[in-house]
């Protein structure tokens, strides 16, 4: 009990009111006049009045033996006299303990030691102020398609994972059991010069093993060594008797055979054929100016060339040449400077030729109207040699007697139609042939009056006279019976 003020006095003092705060353990006293708390010594306090009791936790305070209410954090030790205190502190549990009673307003606080977990269990709640150790049984088995990741421990149960299944790529080298997870390992791949011949699955890695080598085997690869197939090999091929060898057989191809060159019928064979080489083909010699063949050239040997005789250029034999070097003249295998009596120098063929049979001399052809002389029987016409009495009518001398001549000539120098000298009357004449009126070769017209056939004027393919064509060259259009180059003004070509 708490008294607030009091004043010794000798005057008695009473009390005026009072209030007894039974949760707080005060009582409440007011007196008359002031009191002195030193000097009042109450012997005892009695509260009556309905449902009231006197406190229990009051005891008597040793500096002013007035008993007094125990705090929360203390205990009635014993009720209150006027020589000892009453209250006590509340204990607190040690380190491994904890409050099994909670200290109250008569009892002190009850401990009790924190329980230890069996071999089996582990905490599952750990032991706190005011709770034990809370124990649960480790879990002994994780069951199908898991396995013990972590063992039970003093604070965790047994860890469980579920098994793992090998990816993409990977197989098991050790199946998950109670102890231990699937174990797996990366698929191999196959290194150079090897092929798989078996594929990784869920349980093995890839088989491999070494390509074959072809070459070792005498053979070459038509296809290479690839993932999955091993190397093609093939036969190396054998070339046959008309064939040589071009390219050998290699790692990756096969021989190449070729057949054996024929030679041409130009050429001679230098080398023949053989299993390694081609045949070996040379051109023939061609014998130049002053040389002729002397052993012509064959399947096996060149052409063997010899000197031609003097002055050819050209021969055939020793003795016989084709033609003749310039200023000189082929005649009878021989060439010549001057060409001999019955002969005439022929400056396109460079040689000499015979003179008409008519004719002792003749100068520059072959014909009866270019004798030169004549023999004595004979007589010399206009280069013609005659019988000196002369051939009558439409006749000539071939030579040995008078024969007729072509029906369009009326005189002529030998049998055919182009051999005319004059022409039968109303035939044309163009050169020494003669023609039928109105039949002039193209870019003639007969010209009735003179008896020829006489040319058109220039760009005329064809004309009925000198100053009238009828039809024109390409390069040129028909007006007015002239051949123009372009029409005139108002004027266009027709087809």
């Amino acid at each position: 009990v708490a008294v607030s003020l009091y004043v010794k006095d000798t005057v008695a003092p009473s009390l005026a009111s009072f209030n007894y705060f039974a949760n707080l353990g005060i009582l409440q006293m007011v007196f008359t006049e002031a009191m002195d708390y030193s000097t009042f010594v109450p012997t005892g306090v009695t509260l009556e009045g309905n449902n009231v009791t006197a406190s229990p936790s009051l005891q008597l305070g040793s500096d002013s033996h007035l008993c007094r209410h125990c705090s929360g954090d203390e205990y009635i030790v014993s009720q209150c006299t006027s020589a000892t205190y009453a209250c006590a502190s509340c204990s607190s549990c040690p380190a491994g303990s904890y409050i099994s009673a909670a200290c109250t307003s008569t009892a002190n606080t009850n401990c009790s030691v924190c329980s230890t977990c069996g071999a089996d269990q582990y905490v599952l709640q750990a032991c706190s102020a005011f709770a034990d150790t809370v124990c649960a049984p480790c879990t002994s088995s994780c069951g199908a398609s898991h396995f013990k990741q972590a063992a039970c421990s003093t604070n965790a149960d047994t860890v469980c994972s579920a098994c793992s299944l090998c990816g993409t790529g990977s197989y098991q080298t050790a199946a998950c059991n109670a102890s231990h997870d699937t174990e797996c390992h990366a698929c191999a791949t196959c290194p150079s010069l090897h092929y798989q011949i078996a594929a990784c699955n869920a349980t093995a890695d890839t088989v491999c093993t070494t390509c074959t080598n072809c070459s070792a085997n005498g053979q070459w690869q038509q296809k290479p060594c690839s993932g999955a197939y091993d190397a093609v090999c093939g036969v190396c091929q054998t070339c046959s008797t008309d064939e040589y060898l071009a390219s050998p057989c290699s790692e990756l191809s096969d021989a190449d055979c070729n057949h054996c060159t024929a030679c041409s019928a130009s050429q001679y064979r230098v080398q023949a054929c053989s299993p390694t080489s081609d045949t070996q083909c040379q051109a023939c010699t061609t014998c130049g100016s002053g040389y002729y063949a002397n052993a012509s050239c064959t399947a096996t040997s060149d052409t063997v060339c010899a000197a031609c005789p003097s002055n050819c250029d050209t021969c055939s034999s020793a003795s016989t040449c084709e033609t003749c070097l310039p200023d000189f003249y082929l005649r009878n295998g021989q060439c010549v400077q001057t060409c001999p009596a019955g002969t005439y120098t022929d400056p396109v063929e460079q040689s000499c030729g015979d003179c008409h049979a008519s004719c002792t001399t003749c100068q520059s052809g072959p014909y009866a109207t270019q004798c030169l002389s004549c023999p004595a029987s004979l007589r010399l016409l206009l280069g013609v040699c005659q019988p000196r009495g002369g051939c009558g009518g439409s006749s000539y001398w071939n030579g040995t007697s008078c024969a007729a001549c072509s029906s369009n000539c009326t005189t002529c120098f030998g049998p055919g139609s182009s051999q005319c000298l004059t022409c039968a009357p109303g035939r044309m004449q163009l050169y020494r042939s003669c023609y039928d009126a109105g039949s002039c070769p193209s870019g003639t017209f007969s010209d009735i009056p003179s008896g020829t056939c006489t040319s058109c004027s220039a760009d005329c393919l064809t004309c009925s006279d000198s100053s009238t064509c009828t039809q024109c060259s390409s390069s040129t259009v028909l007006l007015d019976g002239a051949c123009v180059a372009a029409c005139g003004r108002g004027l266009f070509t027709t087809a």
